[in-house]
């Protein structure tokens, strides 16, 4: 395994391009420039590429009409990428990040941003197989703002694996996620799992089926566009459309559900409806700030799980008694 820096100046490499030419499987590709412009054409590796403060500083913006990141995925491959805001808002180019999966790889996002406001899609994919989590976004705020805009979108129509868990989607006048496959395996593959989808054309619009527990809807145009038995422990701002399943919850009113919608600040606020409505999923006990769940009896509905603030008070309750004559 290699260490490979990527700066303008005292590091490495000056390019990402040069840094993932070099690496081998293993390697750690680290990003120091706090807004570094390229667009990157590369053959999947199984390295990581992350920012270096590990709090989302590090920019990385595509211009023109290409994508910022394209990949092109090999067998057995798995690429994960961390800590990183991609911005692909300049000169009306295409997709922020374009992958292709083949059978046995996988890309995972952890703790990004990634924003298109000058493309068609944050994400598009192709997967080739039925693989767990091919695609996987954890942590991750995705964020559009033009005509014809997708968050992820498979432009496939084969069986893939797409995981979403502790994301927040909004803004989107296509759709946050749009899914095509076509396949007819009975095999539950695309988990949406504590996710916020909010203020988007239409959230979630899916062809096949999925699992989908504890998201949240609020402003949408369209919650969702596909089997409504596949929804439980979600909530909406709407009177329908979710259908019936267990703990799915209508008529939320906003303004006692979110901290601020407006400055899309989507904490729950004290005394949400959707504060321990959840259910529990096993393999995520954390929310999309890392804070461990539950903090109640139960997972929260969305990207966030509710803290209770401690009081401020004195460190503790004992308490001295002086004088003479007692």
């Amino acid at each position: 395994m290699a260490f490979r820096s990527i700066g303008a100046s005292g590091f490495d490499y000056t390019t990402i391009a040069a840094a993932w030419a070099a690496s081998s499987d293993g390697d750690i590709l680290e990003l120091h420039d706090a807004v570094h412009t390229e667009n990157v054409s590369v053959v999947n590796t199984s390295v990581i590429i992350q920012g270096y403060t590990g709090n989302r500083s590090e920019e990385w913006n595509g211009t023109g009409a290409t994508d910022t990141l394209r990949i092109t995925s090999t067998l057995a491959k798995q690429l994960t990428i961390r800590d990183i805001v991609f911005n692909h808002s300049v000169g009306g180019g295409d997709t922020a990040v374009r992958t292709g999966i083949s059978a046995g790889s996988k890309v995972k996002f952890m703790n990004c941003t990634i924003q298109n406001g000058a493309g068609n899609a944050c994400i598009n994919f192709t997967a080739a197989a039925l693989d767990a989590d091919a695609l996987f976004l954890e942590k991750c705020r995705v964020v559009g703002n033009i005509s014809n805009n997708y968050g992820v979108r498979d432009l496939s129509t084969l069986a893939s694996a797409v995981t979403i868990e502790n994301c927040i989607m909004h803004a989107f006048t296509g759709s946050g996620v749009a899914i095509r496959s076509t396949s007819s395996t009975s095999n539950v593959v695309f988990n949406i799992l504590n996710v916020t989808m909010d203020n988007n054309n239409s959230a979630i619009n899916i062809s096949t089926r999925a699992n989908i527990k504890n998201v949240l809807f609020s402003s949408n145009t369209t919650d969702f566009t596909g089997t409504t038995s596949d929804i439980t422990y979600s909530a909406t701002n709407k009177a329908s459309g979710l259908g019936s399943g267990t703990g799915v919850l209508y008529n939320l009113v906003l303004s006692d559900t979110y901290v601020n919608q407006a400055a899309d600040d989507f904490h729950e606020k004290i005394g949400s409806v959707t504060i321990n409505a959840g259910t529990t999923v096993a393999s995520y006990t954390w929310d999309y700030e890392n804070t461990v769940r539950p903090q109640g009896s139960t997972y929260d509905i969305g990207a966030y799980e509710y803290v209770e603030s401690t009081p401020s008070g004195p460190s503790n309750n004992s308490c001295m008694l002086t004088g003479a004559g007692i």
